[in-house]
This record gives structure tokens, C-alpha cells and sequence, in this order.
């Protein structure tokens, strides 16, 4: 399997930072864990999601 997570630091009303951390996708990899499989699966999971589209 693999998973995709982001993590971002957020300033709350005080004026604290906290650590935030969310799931953004896991996909079970079948066949070859080679890099040019991971990174069509990850392009393909990041495309799904809409992420690649704010990327500039």
C-alpha cells in the first residue's frame, strides 16, 4: 500500500501553532514498486484528488 499525507502548520485564534496532519490518499500497489510505477500511481492519486491542477 501506499499513502499520501500532507501536513501544514496552523495559527489558532491565541496566536498557537499546532502541527496539522490529514490523509490524502492510500492506493494498493500492485505489480513492480519501481520508481516509475510509484510516481504514475502518486501523479495518478494527485491528479484524482485535484491537487495537481493548483500546482504551479
Amino acid at each position: 500500500y501506499l499513502g499520501l499525507t500532507t501536513h501544514w502548520i496552523k495559527k489558532n485564534r491565541n496566536g498557537h501553532l499546532s502541527l496539522e496532519s490529514a490523509l490524502i490518499a492510500s492506493h494498493c500497489i500492485l505489480g513492480c514498486h519501481d520508481g516509475q510505477n510509484l510516481a504514475n500511481i502518486i501523479l495518478h492519486l494527485l491528479d484524482h484528488v485535484g491537487i495537481t491542477m493548483n500546482v504551479s
